[in-house]
């Protein structure tokens, strides 16, 4: 039988562990974890599903049989997806703090999961950044996030202990609604195999744009993944402020002329992000599993198709970069048996899985209309 929701029943002998599909959460029998292990949304917690309600306590040899019990669905159950992106947990953490404070800098929200101590310490009450906009293109798929995220959080930090730039921040901003993200589902996973707060992330229907030119904090915008704004972009209003362009599309050549450009045709724009910050990973990254890198690495294996000349764009830059993010992240060369090629597959697989989209998702998505003149028969319109 399987519990659901939270009102959690009295354990007996077989509950082994607790699933989490969203908001929900379920408690299994042990005779289910075969069916847990196929269920893609599912992750596992040690020990959240050995409390005791009723008013009854356990005895402790049999709190210690299931406890052994859980462990084992996590290991059994959690093995594939923790093998391929293994992050270490520490540097997610600094990497998520970044991300609400750049949350922070522009809508003044603050991550709710954090210590009152560490509120007080990393988010003054007193907002006094100026702040970069790093904007991806509007299709907002996983290269243009990618290179949107790590290029702000590494340049964020780099403003960070400086005196001319402390008041800087460099706030990526992803150009859908925050509920369109669902629709791109190897990028959901990605982000949350990475361990990116996905809450953290700012997005363009969150943003009051005309408070944001009335108040005079954006100093700078720096484009990333193409490289002219669409002329119904909201942001039209800071053409004037581009002062960086990082992309490797066709050169529209419509930025300010003052604009630092880097525009190259790879077969991914995370091939051109990596090469400006790749000797700062490889300085700062004694131990693997940066997330950053993480991201980096999947974004050039997508785009490339792993490196695929006979079927989409692959310069020798995206080889060179794919191997070097790879020697980062798993200290291990690029091959067909690599870790790195089960990275893809799974994200390649994630990203024609639609089960969990729903007809209005499966619409927005993919909806298409055509109005025109139809004829029945053989015949020609004159």
């Amino acid at each position: 039988r399987t519990f659901r929701g939270t009102r959690v029943p009295r354990p007996g002998p077989d509950f082994v562990a607790r699933i989490e599909v969203g908001r929900r959460s379920s408690v299994v029998s042990g005779a289910k974890v075969a069916h847990m292990r196929v269920l893609a949304r599912c992750g596992f917690e040690k020990g959240t599903s050995l409390q005791v309600v009723g008013g009854r306590k356990e005895s402790p040899k049999r709190r210690a049989g299931r406890s052994i019990a859980a462990q084992s669905v996590i290991m059994m159950s959690a093995s594939e997806t923790a093998s391929c992106i293994p992050t270490d947990q520490t540097l997610v953490k600094e990497v998520n703090l970044m991300l609400w404070k750049q949350r922070y800098a522009v809508l003044g929200l603050v991550d709710p999961k954090l210590d009152p101590k560490d509120k007080d310490e990393e988010f003054p009450k007193k907002k006094s950044k100026k702040i970069h906009l790093v904007l991806g293109n509007e299709a907002a798929d996983l290269d243009s996030v990618v290179c949107a995220l790590v290029y702000s959080v590494m340049t964020s930090r780099s403003y960070e202990g400086q005196s001319d730039n402390d008041e800087l921040i460099a706030v990526p901003v992803i150009c859908i609604p925050r509920g369109d993200l669902v629709l791109r589902n190897e990028l959901v996973w990605l982000l949350r195999e990475t361990g990116v707060d996905c809450d953290a992330l700012v997005f363009q229907d969150e943003l009051d744009i005309g408070q944001l030119q009335e108040s005079n904090s954006v100093t700078e915008v720096h484009l990333v993944d193409h490289n002219a704004l669409a002329q119904t972009s909201p942001f039209q209003g800071f053409h004037d402020k581009i002062t960086t362009v990082i992309d490797h599309h066709h050169d529209e050549n419509t930025y300010p002329e003052s604009a630092a450009t880097t525009i190259y045709p790879t077969g991914s724009c995370a091939t051109l992000v990596g090469e400006r910050f790749a000797d700062e990973f490889a300085t700062k990254n004694k131990e693997k599993g940066d997330p950053l890198v993480a991201l980096l690495l999947s974004a050039v294996a997508m785009d490339t198709q792993l490196l695929q000349k006979e079927v989409t764009r692959v310069d020798i830059r995206d080889e060179r970069m794919l191997k070097k993010l790879a020697e980062l992240f798993f200290d291990e060369r690029v091959s067909l048996d690599d870790p790195v090629s089960k990275l893809y597959g799974k994200l390649k697989q994630k990203r024609g899985d639609q089960s969990a989209l729903s007809t209005p998702d499966l619409l927005r998505r993919d909806y298409k209309q055509w109005r025109g003149a139809f004829f029945l028969g053989g015949g020609k319109k004159d």
